[in-house]
């Protein structure tokens, strides 16, 4: 029943969250751009590599991500919908396991953020890192995983410190998570 509760489109929907952000009010214009996801609390995600959400401002999603061989590539399309700290995702037919509410726990902005979701695809909940993916700081050719790899573990041992601050709050390390980018 949860489940169900958590696949829907609403933000008031509070059973899904565990934890309180520490971004009650997230400003949307700064979250706006690219993040990999590098690692999170469901072992489910790992057969999902390198996922990248990219975050417009028509609050149209675009997310791709490879399978877990490596070989099939696969975008998905979506719309959010953003209200303090949380968001709904509704990705089209073929993302449907992944439409759900996140809420975003705590972020610089500029390097990496920590949210919590409860799509089906997760087993019904998770947490997880993500990293700001920027074409500043990394311009792979397309499709080069290893290289969307080495650039998702640079970041995250460059910022390792703020992360593991800020996952102290959760009672969670990062070493704890399950990779799915590095």
């Amino acid at each position: 029943a949860v489940l169900a509760l958590c696949a829907t489109d609403t933000l008031a929907n509070e059973d899904c969250f565990r934890h309180e952000s520490l971004v009650p009010n997230l400003d949307y214009e700064r979250f706006r751009g690219s993040w990999i996801i590098a690692a999170g609390t469901s072992e489910a995600l790992t057969q999902y590599k390198c996922w990248i959400d990219r975050f417009s401002y028509d609050d149209a999603l675009v997310s791709k991500y490879t399978d877990s061989q490596g070989k099939n590539r696969t975008t998905i399309r979506g719309r959010t919908k953003f209200e303090g700290n949380k968001f709904t995702i509704d990705y089209n037919d073929k993302g449907k396991a992944f439409s759900a509410p996140y809420s975003v726990l705590a972020t610089d902005y500029e390097n990496y953020a920590i949210v919590e979701g409860c799509p089906a695809a997760a087993n019904g909940h998770v947490i997880y890192v993500q990293i700001r993916f920027s074409v500043r700081r990394f311009h792979p050719k397309l499709g080069d995983k290893e290289m969307i790899q080495h650039y998702t573990l640079d970041q995250v041992n460059q910022h390792k410190k703020a992360i593991e601050e800020d996952l102290k709050h959760f009672n969670l390390k990062y070493e704890d998570l399950h990779s799915t980018c590095h």
